[in-house]
């Protein structure tokens, strides 16, 4: 909830300075359930659909996505960004990935083949997590932005 937070304000200030058009904050009252946490629309009205992944602590540790998540990042790939805040309780920063498309391609083929194959088994997969580094090849994170840890 803290990097949700933080994001919230990250984006008034965003719309505040024009260098976006809106945004809509999906879990402000309770959890959405949806594969992402906020709606953002850019100047040019794209939506772009955003998911904080936050830590307390350094930005390397691993990114976690769910199946699903990484499903739905598939079927919008230019549209996703995750937004990774990090240092959240002390000095937040924030660093964005507008390509982790990569990961639900590499992601998806053998795991549609196994759950398909688990299917035929007569078992059912239940959602997988991913754990993903951030320093993963093909990853590209923007560059770091200090966050006001005043909120």
């Amino acid at each position: 909830l803290k990097g949700e937070e933080l994001l919230n304000e990250y984006f008034k200030t965003q719309k505040s300075e024009s260098f976006i058009r809106d945004f809509k904050w999906l879990n402000q009252s309770k959890e959405s359930g949806m594969p992402y946490d906020f709606e953002i629309t850019t100047l040019e009205n794209t939506l772009i659909f955003s998911d904080a992944k936050s830590t307390s602590y350094k930005f390397d540790l691993p990114v976690i996505l769910s199946s699903s998540e990484l499903k739905f990042i598939n079927q919008h790939k230019s549209q996703y960004h995750i937004h990774r805040l990090y240092s959240i309780q002390n000095e937040p920063k924030l660093r964005v990935c507008k390509n982790f498309h990569a990961i639900s391609d590499l992601f998806l083929p053998p795991y549609t083949i196994f759950s398909d194959s688990m299917n035929q088994a007569g078992l059912k997969i239940r959602g997988v997590k991913l754990a993903v580094p951030t320093n993963l090849e093909g990853l590209n994170f923007d560059t770091e932005i200090d966050l006001n840890p005043n909120i």
